[in-house]
């Protein structure tokens, strides 16, 4: 808690002001070492630090709406992060791969893990 605290996160934040963002009303990021970083609800702010963005490797997004994170702005946010390899989504409104196919403009990616979303379901999706 300490570290999240020095890198300028709070942990705990009430958000009303967006809830359409999120499948939840709060939001919560944490960052194991330096290269793993965990998004649940309305944290998204966190991919604005810059020296996440030069260290993360991988990000776990959860109960935050996919459309939310790959909007425009977020979606330059992620390109900026250097070094990062793999993007897992758990409950994020995914329904089609339409939606999956916006994540080829971050061009380091090499893994994918969707679980608990709708197009997990497809007959094509294994």
């Amino acid at each position: 808690m300490k570290r999240l605290k020095e890198k300028g996160l709070n942990g705990y934040r009430k958000r009303k002001d967006s809830k359409q963002d999120s499948c939840v009303q709060s939001g919560h990021a944490e960052i194991e070492g330096i290269s793993m970083l965990f998004i649940y609800g309305n944290a998204i702010e966190v991919l604005e630090k810059v020296e996440f963005q030069k260290t993360v490797e991988e990000i776990t997004f959860q109960y935050m709406r996919y459309n939310t994170i790959v909007g425009s702005n977020n979606m330059k946010k992620l390109r900026k992060f250097e070094k990062l390899r793999k993007l897992t989504f758990s409950h994020n409104n995914i329904h089609s791969f339409v939606q999956i196919s916006k994540l080829e403009a971050i061009t380091t990616l090499k893994s994918i893990s969707i679980t608990d979303n709708d197009v997990h379901s497809t007959s094509l999706c294994r």
